[in-house]
């Protein structure tokens, strides 16, 4: 036997037990095998949704189904997967992660500007004099502002880029376990990048409030 190719794509959750691929042989070679299980994959031309399969379990019900008298169910020989209803469960279970993470960054991007802002405009105050000698030594106030904002970017930028290098690696390492219920290898990404934007943004509102208020405090000692 030859190897004629090879699929990717996720047809459904788990056909066997003991692995996660199949391999398809022609009918000559699997010809007295007993028959574990049968399955039916069709591949449909537009979308599909949890709404089909639904449709399609209420269809089957009366044929595949064995109801005792009581109306309970006995024996349920049939399992439906929908290729629609599953990406619409594994988006809701994304989204759901995301939310939770999302709060847990927001109260620690919080925190962390909130301490290096206060331990900034506490250093203004404490060393207001250092600014105000360089003032009287000629240097103008452009390039005496200039110098604060660089700063002030290097003390927010430092731990900054430890936390987004960390945070990379870690969900690199949870996409690889998660990947076969993903579905897409690169979905992290996207909402890495998203992440990274609301980021940039609370932090880009701290290292401003922070610089406006360092202003002020030299301005008020001169």
């Amino acid at each position: 036997m030859k190897l004629k190719g090879y699929d990717t794509k996720s047809y459904w959750n788990s056909i066997t037990n003991t692995g996660r691929f199949v391999v398809v042989l022609p009918d000559k070679y699997a010809q007295g095998l007993e028959v574990s299980e049968n399955h039916l994959i069709i591949d449909t031309k537009e979308d599909t949704d949890a709404e089909l399969e639904n449709k399609i379990k209420e269809d089957m019900q009366h044929q595949l189904v064995k109801v005792d008298e009581n109306g309970e169910i006995n024996d349920e020989s049939y399992r439906v997967n929908v290729r629609g209803a599953e990406i619409e469960q594994q988006k809701a279970m994304v989204a759901i992660v995301v939310s939770l993470f999302m709060y847990i960054a927001f109260i620690l991007i919080s925190a962390v500007g909130t301490i290096l802002a206060v331990q900034s405009l506490s250093d203004s105050t404490k060393y207001k004099y250092r600014y105000l000698t360089l003032r009287r030594l000629g240097i103008n106030d452009k390039s005496l502002f200039k110098t604060i904002r660089k700063q002030l970017l290097i003390l927010f930028c430092v731990p900054a880029i430890s936390a987004i290098l960390c945070s990379f690696v870690m969900m690199s390492s949870l996409n690889n376990v998660y990947q076969q219920i993903l579905g897409d290898k690169h979905l992290y990404l996207m909402y890495f990048g998203l992440n990274l934007i609301i980021f940039f943004l609370i932090y880009s509102i701290y290292w401003i409030a922070t610089y406006i208020g360092f202003k002020r405090n030299i301005n008020e000692a001169s």
